[in-house]
């Protein structure tokens, strides 16, 4: 049953969630597949993460190649990623290893998770859609090719910026139908448009301020919303550890980790048919934005 109520919910402290609000919160989840946590990163994280971001995610940033490791900015029509926020940030980690955030997801996959993937996203603004609605259901496709995997995962979105426009499109209550309409068709085919929901009561945008995460479950239909301006965010997917296809390891620095987060680094191992980082370049010295990304995140 919907109950579009229960999809916001107001943190009284920074990361740490009541039973009221876990309550609420997987309420949400259950019965609409979304949620939105409010408040649930302090304003001086959201503003480390969003300095690191944007430096991490301007055009053409290399990070680590005076260390032998090149990671960089994957471009995109419409967006740029950075897949390592762990590596190079403090407040990122401090977020994913948040005991609260991780009782919370166990509380909604059964078990303790691990982290499928991470990344900052810069998304630029768009006159018109790139994505329409759709599932994630696949995983690495350098490893696994266009294979589709069923298990379930959650994925949240930390908007380090006010989102007013762009912000995520979800479908309540879609994840059994579209997981059964979705993983008999052919390898690349797209979602089919007749399948998805037309009640418009069931749709929802989740315009919301910085410092909310917003969780969803992978298998309902969604797709993000034209941004009319840049939207900087932080994404994770969080999977179950008997996720059944190969992952690439999540690069995280132990040093992010604060002291009374270590009993929650599990979620961290979660390679299983690693894929190579990219190949390293000559070593030289750092550049001007990399001491910068430095100084933000040392």
């Amino acid at each position: 049953m919907i109950d579009k109520s229960l999809i916001p919910t107001d943190i009284a402290k920074p990361y740490v969630l009541s039973e009221t609000e876990v309550g609420r919160i997987l309420a949400s989840l259950r019965q609409n597949g979304v949620a939105a946590v409010r408040g649930f990163v302090p304003p001086q994280d959201i503003a480390e993460l969003r300095k690191t971001a944007e430096i991490a995610t301007a055009e053409g940033f290399v990070y680590g190649a005076a260390n032998s490791l090149a990671v960089r900015v994957v471009e995109a029509e419409g967006t740029r990623d950075f897949s390592h926020p762990f590596l190079i940030s403090g407040a990122a980690t401090r977020v994913v290893t948040s005991a609260s955030l991780l009782d919370l997801v166990a509380g909604y996959l059964g078990e303790a998770p691990i982290i499928h993937h991470g990344l900052f996203q810069r998304s630029l603004p768009l006159e018109e859609m790139l994505l329409d609605w759709h599932i994630d259901c696949g995983s690495n496709k350098k490893l696994n090719g266009t294979v589709k995997f069923p298990d379930t995962r959650l994925r949240s979105i930390l908007y380090l910026g006010d989102v007013e426009s762009g912000g995520l499109g979800y479908i309540l209550d879609s994840a059994a139908q579209a997981k059964a309409a979705f993983l008999p068709l052919p390898s690349g085919q797209l979602f089919p448009t007749d399948k998805v929901p037309a009640d418009p009561a069931r749709r929802v945008t989740m315009n919301e301020p910085a410092g909310t995460l917003i969780l969803f479950d992978t298998h309902g239909l969604h797709r993000p919303e034209v941004p009319k301006q840049e939207r900087l965010v932080m994404n994770v997917w969080f999977a179950r550890k008997d996720f059944s296809a190969k992952l690439p390891p999540v690069l995280f620095s132990l040093a992010n980790v604060p002291p009374g987060n270590r009993d929650r680094i599990y979620m961290f191992d979660n390679a299983r048919g690693g894929e190579p980082l990219a190949k390293p370049e000559p070593a030289k010295a750092p550049s001007i934005v990399e001491r910068v990304v430095r100084r933000l995140v040392g």
